[in-house]
């Protein structure tokens, strides 16, 4: 019974990054509302997988990934209050994953990603105040990146998108 519910929830969570392809594919064919539908399934999973297993940090992350995914799709298609709301709830999981695990370099980049994000997005939306305390907390945590791993290439090229 206990290996059954197992494989059950490991399918859930592959399910989940087939349904977020999905999602991207039918957004690149144009077809906006079946995109929607998929990322919003994913998401819908990985809230239950959270529920299930809260202690799960990578179930967790998994699901602010997922936001973040739904809220680029709403923001692309001008729905910016609701990916706003999906950034920040994705900004929320990934802090608490960072204060959980701060010399993970995965929880660095994580927070970074969803510091720039919300910056781009209160930047696009005219809140300029706001959008450059984000990108100004995102630098500094790429800039502490580079300096530990000089060598790699995508935290450099992640500063340089931050300080464009």
């Amino acid at each position: 019974m206990v290996v059954m519910e197992l494989k059950r929830r490991l399918f859930k969570q592959s399910l989940t990054m087939s349904l977020n392809n999905m999602g991207n594919l039918a957004f690149d064919l144009g077809k906006w509302n079946e995109a929607q539908a998929y990322f919003q399934q994913a998401l819908d999973i990985r809230r239950a997988l959270v529920e299930i297993e809260p202690w799960r940090v990578g179930r967790r992350s998994n699901l602010s990934q997922s936001l973040i995914f739904l809220g680029n799709f709403e923001k692309t298609i001008g729905q910016c209050e609701q990916a706003q709301q999906h950034y920040e709830e994705a900004l929320i999981i990934r802090r608490s994953l960072f204060d959980l695990e701060p010399q993970r370099v995965d929880r660095k980049k994580e927070l970074a990603e969803s510091l720039n994000i919300m910056g781009d997005l209160s930047r696009v939306t005219g809140h300029f105040d706001q959008a450059r305390l984000y990108l100004e907390e995102a630098s500094g945590l790429l800039r502490a990146l580079v300096a530990a791993e000089p060598e790699r290439a995508d935290f450099r090229r992640e500063l340089s998108t931050t300080l464009n």
